[in-house]
C-alpha cells in the first residue's frame, strides 16, 4: 500500500479470525521473525528498506476511505473518478463523506511511501499469513517504486506471496501448517483476483451501454446489483473451499472494486513474468527494475497518446500500456 498516493491491498475489509496469541512475549516473538524475513528478502535481491524497523503502539492502523460515482467503475484507484478521504476514520464517517455515491472503507494494518512504516498492533496481531504477506508486500513497493502503479501492485502481491511460501518452506519445513497458509494465500488471492477481472469487465460494459442510453438508469442499478450479489456468493464459495483463509468482509460496489481492479487486473501479467523467469525471485526482483529503467517519461507518454495531462485515466492507460509492452518485449528475451 501507498498511503500517500491512496492505494493498499485487501481481496477484502473486516478480520474475521483472531491472531493465535498476544502479549509482550508474541511481540517479541513477531519482531525476531520480521528480522529473518528481512534476511531472506535479501537474500532474494531485495535492497534494505526503513520499514519495519521499530515498533509504534500510537498507531494502530492506516483508515482509508475512497467513494466512486454509481455508472461508473474506476479504472483504479488511481482512477481520479475515485475520490479519497485521510479524514474519515471510521466506515460511519466514510459513508458520510461519500454523500450517496458507492463507497470503501478500508483499515491498513501497514502502508509504504512513507520513509519507513512502522510495526503497528494491528499487524502485530494479525494471523502469520497475513503478516508475512505486509512485510513482503510492503518491502516490494520500495524495491521498484518506478513501475506504473498498476503493475507495482500486481507485481508486488504475487512477489510477496511467493516469497511467503519459500521463506516458510525454509523456515518451518515443506509441507508444515505455516507453509500450507502460505500457499492457501496464493491460491485464494488468485481465485477471487479471476473473480473480481471478469466481473468487472461485464460491469464496464453494462456502464457503456448506460453512458450510451441502451440501459435504464433503473435497469442499471438492478443488473449492476446481481453482478455485486455473484461476486459476493462466488468469494464465500472460495471461502467454504479454504477454511484457513485470511478472510476480510467486502461491500462490492464501483469504489471497492476500482481500488482492487488495480492489485487483480495484470496478475496474470506478471504470473507469466514468474514461469518465464522459472519462479526465480532474485531474477524477478532484477528484471522488474529494469522495466522501470526503460520505462517512457510522463511526456514521452502524454506526447505519443496525444493526452492533455499525465493524471487523468486516459493517462494511467496509456502509461500501464507502455509498460506491459516493455515487460512482454523484455520477457521475450529471456532465454
Amino acid at each position: 500500500m501507498f498511503v500517500a498516493l491512496a492505494a493498499t491491498h485487501a481481496l477484502s475489509s473486516q478480520a474475521a479470525s483472531l491472531p493465535e496469541k498476544s502479549g509482550p512475549s508474541y511481540h517479541a516473538e513477531r519482531m525476531a521473525l520480521i528480522q529473518e524475513m528481512k534476511a531472506f528478502e535479501a537474500q532474494n535481491g531485495f535492497a534494505p528498506t526503513n520499514n519495519f524497523l521499530e515498533y509504534d503502539p500510537d498507531v494502530q492502523n492506516y483508515p482509508q476511505c475512497y467513494s466512486a460515482p454509481k455508472s461508473y467503475l474506476p479504472y483504479s484507484y488511481m482512477d481520479p473518478a475515485i475520490a479519497g478521504s485521510a479524514g474519515a476514520g471510521t466506515e460511519q464517517e466514510c459513508d458520510a463523506f461519500s454523500m450517496g455515491r458507492d463507497w470503501y472503507f478500508y483499515a491498513s494494518e501497514a502502508v509504504a511511501g512513507i520513509g519507513g512504516t512502522p510495526i503497528t498492533p494491528a499487524m502485530v496481531e494479525s494471523p502469520l499469513d497475513r503478516f508475512m504477506y505486509l512485510v513482503f508486500h510492503e518491502d516490494c513497493h520500495e524495491q521498484i517504486l518506478g513501475l506504473a502503479r498498476g503493475i507495482n501492485e500486481a507485481a508486488c502481491d504475487i512477489i510477496a506471496m511467493e516469497m511467503m511460501i519459500k521463506f516458510a518452506e525454509e523456515k518451518f519445513g515443506i509441507g508444515s501448517r505455516e507453509n500450507n497458509l502460505a500457499k492457501n494465500y496464493l491460491t485464494c488471492y488468485q481465485e477471487k483476483s479471476r473473480i473480481v477481472n471478469e466481473a468487472s469487465e461485464r460491469l464496464f460494459l453494462l456502464y457503456e451501454d448506460y453512458a450510451r442510453k441502451k440501459v435504464t438508469k433503473k435497469d442499471l442499478l438492478l443488473k449492476r446489483a446481481a453482478i455485486f450479489r455473484e461476486i459476493d456468493e462466488k468469494f464465500t464459495e472460495v471461502r467454504r473451499n479454504h477454511p484457513t483463509e485470511y478472510y476480510r468482509q467486502i461491500i462490492f460496489n464501483n469504489a471497492s472494486l476500482g481500488f482492487l481492479l488495480t492489485y487483480t487486473r495484470n496478475q496474470t501479467l506478471i504470473e507469466k513474468v514468474f514461469d518465464r523467469l522459472g519462479h526465480n525471485l532474485p531474477q524477478i526482483v532484477s528484471f522488474l527494475r529494469q522495466v522501470t529503467k526503460l520505462q517512457p517519461g510522463d511526456e514521452a507518454i502524454v506526447e505519443q497518446y496525444k493526452l492533455q495531462d499525465n493524471f487523468g485515466v486516459k493517462f494511467i492507460r496509456a502509461e500501464e500500456a507502455e509498460m506491459i509492452k516493455i515487460i512482454n518485449a523484455l520477457a521475450e528475451k529471456k532465454p
